[in-house]
């Protein structure tokens, strides 16, 4: 006892503020605690400051200096094994200004029987001030536990300037697998899974932001901002989720929206609308009716965790449209002109009708020589929209069935010449890139094609 109070006096050489109120923005150190008695009770220093640490975590816009370089670094230097207390506060204020920390928070503890007496410290780390010091007490043993909870507390009001109040937050995962950080106003505070639930104590009457964050990708799975008030009990049943942005087009009457049955929107034309938390866990149904109950418009929607998907619900289905394509072909030049005709929304088919300047080349005695001639051009398109980003629909094109009479100065011939490739949307243009396959030459020919789709 005469260490702990040779410690004390030694300390307070320094001027004591008669009062203290840090605020939050104020970078702290937490020291770690130094055991003046049985070393065998050095477990008790360590949970104090971990447990201080961890409730300071908490305070809205705190910033803590990590554990690693302050706990750890003090018992890596051996300042936790100082009893003497003026090299003890410059041991202490020397790792902080290390650090950048403001302010640190340490002290002093002894166990006697069944008695733990701590003695907290807080630091100025630039003028060396002691802006606060405090005197605890309370059971050891097997009360140890809440004698830390109580002396945490008690010094987190101290540094707040003002009595704490709790609430608390519970989440439970529903997801077999899954793990998750959670975070408390930026602070990481533990992992959570559905074997390991989350429980912790919270602020009362601050602004609190939670956030989940998958543990195996690393991305945010949850985010929500809340405020409680004393014993208040917040319950997060969280099952992991992605978000859908829905936007319905040309719809010519009065719409909904359907979600797993359920209304959830009347629909504005063109006007985006934002489902969050959506279950991963299954495929959702999405429909579009009318005030009759027909179903205009319907797509299953399946999202992986963290996803941000765009469904674009075109309600034209079964419009056709006319189309005017220019395209060129090694060099020459391809018009065709036909109809579209839009059997789901992300179904499309034409029948085009054209003509094709197409080279040729003709060996005779050795000497090649080249020609263009005009084919005439029947072909049956069909288009699928494998992937909608929201200007850019790209589909998966090709011709499923062309054919065409080659038109040369010996005559006309019959030939067949299917095709696969890309296309994209973007208003009422599209671009194509073909592969298309000749039966005259037995090669495939690249094709560039834009054009022009209009409604009619």
């Amino acid at each position: 006892m005469k260490k702990s109070l040779l410690l004390i006096v030694t300390i307070l050489m320094f001027s004591v503020a008669a009062g203290f109120s840090a605020p939050s923005a104020v970078k702290t150190m937490i020291g770690g605690f130094v055991n003046l008695g049985d070393k065998k009770q050095d477990n008790i220093g360590e949970l104090t400051a971990r447990s201080l640490y961890n409730l300071f975590a908490k305070i809205p816009g705190s910033d803590l200096v990590e554990p690693k370089d302050s706990l750890e670094q003090a018992k890596a230097n051996g300042v936790l094994s100082i009893t003497n207390g003026k090299e003890l506060n410059l041991a202490m204020t020397k790792l902080a200004q290390q650090t950048g920390a403001g302010l640190v928070i340490f002290g002093v503890y002894k166990v006697s029987g069944d008695k733990l007496t701590v003695t907290v410290f807080g630091i100025d780390v630039v003028t060396a001030e002691i802006k606060f010091q405090r005197d605890f007490s309370g059971a050891a043993g097997m009360d140890v536990f809440d004698t830390i909870d109580r002396i945490t507390e008690e010094i987190a009001g101290v540094v707040l300037g003002k009595k704490i109040e709790f609430a608390a937050l519970t989440i439970n995962i529903k997801a077999d697998t899954a793990e998750y950080r959670v975070y408390l106003n930026g602070k990481f505070i533990a992992k959570a899974s559905k074997a390991q639930p989350f429980s912790e104590k919270v602020f009362a009457g601050e602004e609190n932001e939670l956030t989940m964050v998958n543990a195996a990708s690393m991305k945010e799975a949850y985010r929500e901002i809340f405020t409680l008030k004393k014993g208040d009990v917040k319950k997060v049943e969280y099952t992991p989720s992605g978000k859908i942005v829905v936007t319905v087009m040309n719809a010519k009457e009065p719409v909904q929206l359907k979600w797993n049955g359920e209304k959830v929107w009347d629909v504005l034309q063109g006007e985006p609308f934002q489902l969050r938390n959506v279950d991963i866990t299954k495929t959702h149904k999405l429909e579009v009716v009318n005030a009759k109950g027909d179903v205009l418009g319907t797509m299953n929607i399946a999202l992986e965790e963290g996803e941000s998907a765009i469904a674009n619900i075109d309600l034209a289905v079964g419009q056709r449209k006319f189309g005017m394509a220019l395209k060129g072909l090694e060099g020459g030049l391809s018009l065709s002109i036909g109809i579209n005709y839009k059997i789901t929304p992300d179904f499309k088919a034409g029948l085009f009708f054209g003509i094709m300047f197409y080279p040729t080349e003709v060996t005779v005695a050795g000497l090649t020589s080249s020609s263009i001639n005009n084919l005439l051009k029947f072909d049956l398109e069909a288009s699928y929209y494998f992937l909608r980003l929201q200007d850019f629909p790209l589909s998966l094109a090709g011709t499923v069935f062309g054919t065409g009479f080659l038109m040369t100065s010996g005559g006309s011939s019959f030939t067949v010449s299917p095709g696969i490739g890309l296309k994209t949307d973007i208003a009422n243009f599209f671009i194509d890139l073909k592969a298309r396959y000749s039966f005259i030459d037995s090669k495939i020919h690249p094709m560039l094609g834009v054009g022009i789709s209009l409604d009619f």
